[in-house]
């Protein structure tokens, strides 16, 4: 048998693990001042919410794994994407459960 190594290349796909390293880094790492998204927005005067941008990162993340496949990074980044949008909405659910006290 032939065993033949895939590489992949660089591509549009290979952005899909950065960003959602990105969108997880400006809503998880923590300053005295707040997290580091409300940090760098506050800097450049944007007032739109770091959880907002954390989950467009996410999403399009997900998008350009999903679309451009066969990049590198494209199917971990996809995979990535899915299991922090999916503790998202966990974590909402938990939210909401423990607010209407169930």
């Amino acid at each position: 048998m032939d065993i033949k190594k895939v590489r992949k290349k660089l591509g549009v796909g290979s952005l899909s693990f950065p960003l959602i390293i990105v969108g997880l880094l400006l809503s998880m790492v923590h300053f005295k001042q707040g997290t580091l998204g409300e940090v760098l927005f506050n800097k450049i005067n944007i007032s739109i919410p770091c959880g907002i941008i954390s989950i467009i990162c996410v999403i399009v993340g997900f998008l350009l794994g999903k679309r451009y496949n066969n990049d590198l990074f494209a199917e971990l980044g996809k995979r990535l994407a899915i299991i922090v949008f999916s503790l998202f909405i966990f974590s909402i659910l938990l939210v909401v459960v423990f607010n209407l006290g169930f």
